[in-house]
């Protein structure tokens, strides 16, 4: 199977550059068999609703999280600690989009978090509850340090629990068109101009 990459649909918002090395990340094998274990374990909580499970490593360092809101299984924190309490999990009610881009730059205005986009609130303004999004704005979530982007990154979706008729439980899937458009940006570390 082929590993799934992210952020190479679309140009990057922010500095409008198509530098893969610095706007793409793909999944791993690491990543994607630590998602296939948690998937055996998740499973129970979302058969009454699929959800996409998101897997990030950042330099050593693991998040997961489901996709969705304010219905969130309650379980899941508590799951994922007992499989390896050193994974971070993201809360249901942190799933905005982030203010910056995985290299640390502030993106809010780009994204239209801070206005209009052509005259318009951007799709994505109000947040977004889907994997990918939730998975970055974790990591680059201020923590009073410096911010040094990272060098070792890696992701996966794949589809959790109840099938919705384009997803089974267990497939890889990519960032849904809403984060499709962004994820290039979000994903950015090139350097400022």
């Amino acid at each position: 199977m082929p590993l799934q990459r992210y952020g190479w649909e679309t140009v990057c918002r922010r500095c409008r550059r198509e530098d893969l090395a610095r706007h793409e990340v793909s999944s791993h094998p690491e990543v994607e068999a630590k998602a296939d274990a948690l998937l055996a374990l998740l499973e129970p909580h979302c058969r009454n609703k699929g959800r996409m499970l998101g897997a990030l490593l950042v330099d050593g360092r693991w998040v997961v999280t489901l996709s969705g809101d304010a219905n969130m299984p309650e379980q899941f924190h508590d799951t994922v600690a007992a499989f390896d309490p050193l994974i971070a999990t993201f809360a249901h009610d942190r799933y905005e989009v982030p203010a910056r881009s995985l290299g640390g730059h502030s993106i809010a205005e780009v994204l239209g978090l801070n206005g209009l986009v052509s005259g318009r609130p951007a799709p994505w303004a109000n947040g977004c509850a889907c994997a990918a999004p939730k998975l970055i704005s974790y990591w680059t979530q201020p923590t009073g340090r410096p911010y040094v982007p990272p060098r070792r990154v890696h992701m996966v979706e794949v589809w959790c629990g109840r099938a919705n008729g384009k997803w089974r439980h267990g497939e890889r899937v990519k960032s849904c068109a809403t984060c499709g458009r962004i994820m290039s940006t979000l994903l950015c570390r090139a350097q400022t101009r």
